[in-house]
């Protein structure tokens, strides 16, 4: 009987977490590749084994997208992409005959501005990316922090405008 497990093992103190089986009747530990990396945020990310157990599968982040990977449980081939998609995966399951079940997330991140006199907030053009922090100018434009293409990027936007980069380096391309 075998465990799998995304984390660093208890011997060590510190390191970058990885991928790991765990032998629980020898508690022989096997790290598999290095490289795959799973989000650490609200959401878990996803983690699944197949019916067989040759194949842990594993959903990564690649910039903006999101890579559901496939891992040879035995580290005997190169892991590879199973399927690429747009939004992160809460969860994830392996069905016996190989169907993927992923709960993705899709979270439309939106600026409103609210009347000191309240009634109706005013939306500013949704932002692309999650935002990551914003700050109100005197003009009366927004600063953006926001994720694209794997990094943070600062965007400024007017009320009824779309976002810009704000610097030459977050422009996009």
């Amino acid at each position: 009987r075998k465990a799998v497990f995304y984390g660093r093992p208890a011997a060590a103190s510190a390191g970058e977490r990885s991928l790991h089986v765990l032998d629980l009747e020898s508690n022989g530990l096997t790290p598999l590749d290095r490289e795959v990396r799973i989000l650490s945020s609200a959401f878990p990310g996803g983690l699944a084994v197949s019916a067989d157990g040759r194949e842990i599968f594993a959903s990564v982040i690649d910039g903006n997208l999101i890579r559901i990977v496939a891992v040879p449980a035995d580290g005997s081939r190169p892991t590879r992409t199973v399927l690429t998609l747009t939004d992160p995966v809460g969860y994830l399951d392996i069905g016996a005959h190989g169907a993927i079940y992923a709960d993705q997330i899709h979270r439309v991140s939106q600026i409103l501005r609210f009347s000191e006199a309240g009634g109706v907030p005013a939306h500013m053009t949704p932002v692309p990316g999650p935002i990551a922090g914003e700050l109100a100018l005197r003009d009366g434009r927004v600063v953006i922090s926001s994720a694209l293409a794997g990094r943070l990027r600062l965007f400024v936007a007017p009320w009824g405008g779309d976002p810009v980069p704000l610097l030459a380096a977050d422009a996009f391309g």
